[in-house]
């Protein structure tokens, strides 16, 4: 009797250590969904093109509720669908599933606003199973890609017109011409630009120094066309070291200082000198000697006149 109650207990354990176990695992089973981002490697500057975000699930759900992060200098989100709002590099998506539902998908779009490489980030993800409203586990997904150039756009990014003031440049502007210089006189410490595209849509930029140094100073305009294709053109500003009257045109930009004379030309410099000194006193001698002649031969005709002034009177 003893044997078979023990042989009872015996198999009572083992079915409740079975059925511990089988709950156990059941307990343990991980739910969990995954997100994919679907975007183009290459998408090209000024167009319209889609991001889509892919959901798929173990069990049944919800809602969802996922935030994207995109780079809103080179892309611009364009809003289409109410489950989808944000603005300044942050999309919010969110949606209540009328039914369970294990798998959805949604198309965002944006716009290619920039050239550069960049990419698209699904963060901070929550779901919630029908079952029993837990939030569930969800692995997110990081898509990059690069935005180039248009071809079918507009090129063009060169300059129709520039001009500069105080000044202008040493050469005529031309479109195809990107490098320039211009002098300036030395109390002219900011020099402005005007700068015209050829295509009215392009961008211009232009770097100017505060304020100008004596010396070479750099002004740069850079053209971006709509396409993407860009230009540069530089200005090279000499600003004057010295005072120079503008109405001279005779006189350099910078004017050098005299060379040291050499050993020989100061040795030479010296006998020029003395002989131009030698022959400046053999000038005065013989001028000095002339003057005393003449005041001695103004003596002697002086006495001939007083000796027959009296022979007159007789």
């Amino acid at each position: 009797m003893k044997k078979k109650i023990a042989v009872a207990i015996a198999l009572m354990l083992t079915v409740s250590l079975l059925v511990i176990g089988v709950c156990g695992n059941q307990k343990s089973y991980a739910k969990t969904a995954q997100l994919y981002l679907d975007i183009s490697d290459v998408v090209k500057k000024e167009d319209t093109f889609t991001v889509r975000v892919k959901l798929e699930s173990d069990v049944d759900l919800y809602s969802i509720e996922a935030y994207l992060n995109y780079d809103e200098n080179l892309v611009e989100f364009v809003p289409e669908d109410d489950r989808i709002t944000g603005s300044a590099g942050v999309i919010q998506l969110k949606d209540v599933y009328p039914v369970e539902t294990k798998s959805a998908v949604y198309d965002i779009t944006f716009k290619a606003l920039e050239i550069g490489k960049t990419q698209m980030e699904l963060s901070e993800v929550y779901l919630i199973d029908y079952a029993d409203m837990d939030y569930i586990e969800a692995k997110t997904s990081t898509k990059s890609f690069s935005v180039a150039m248009n071809r079918d756009e507009d090129t063009d990014a060169r300059l129709q017109s520039l001009e500069v003031a105080p000044g202008e440049l040493t050469s005529a502007f031309q479109s195809n011409v990107y490098t320039y210089e211009m002098h300036v006189g030395m109390d002219v410490d900011m020099v402005g630009v005007s700068a015209k595209p050829m295509d009215s849509d392009a961008v211009v930029e232009s770097e100017i120094p505060q304020l100008l140094r004596k010396g070479e100073n750099v002004i740069t305009i850079t053209v971006t066309a709509p396409s993407g294709n860009v230009k540069v053109y530089t200005i090279k500003v000499y600003k004057e070291e010295i005072e120079i009257d503008s109405d001279d045109e005779n006189i350099s930009e910078y004017q050098e200082m005299p060379e040291e004379p050499t050993r020989e030309e100061r040795e030479e410099v010296i006998q020029t000198t003395e002989e131009a000194t030698t022959e400046v006193e053999e000038v005065t001698e013989e001028s000095e000697e002339a003057v005393i002649e003449e005041k001695e031969e103004s003596t002697v005709e002086s006495s001939d006149d007083e000796t027959q002034e009296p022979i007159l009177q007789e």
